[in-house]
């Protein structure tokens, strides 16, 4: 599997977890600190597919462009990147 597919999976699960967190047989069953504490689980899950997805995406341009890619456009992209 490729790092794509892996953060498209991992998001995929999340937002299944959160469905099943927010219906209602669930919500009866969990108090608030608890389906607060889950949600903010999810969120960080969530969180780091987002910077998995930069740093594959940082990859992609430097690894994929005509010539390598320019040191200029690499500096550009890694401080965005860590800037986020």
């Amino acid at each position: 599997m490729t790092l794509a597919s892996e953060i498209v999976a991992l998001l995929t699960l999340s937002t299944h977890a959160m469905n099943h967190l927010t219906s209602p047989g669930q919500h009866a069953l969990l108090s608030a600190e608890e389906r607060k504490s889950a949600l903010l689980q999810i969120m960080i899950t969530v969180q780091v597919a987002a910077k998995l997805a930069e740093s594959a995406h940082l990859d992609a341009v430097t690894h994929n462009e005509p010539g390598g890619g320019g040191s200029g456009d690499t500096e550009r992209i890694r401080a965005n990147t860590e800037r986020l």
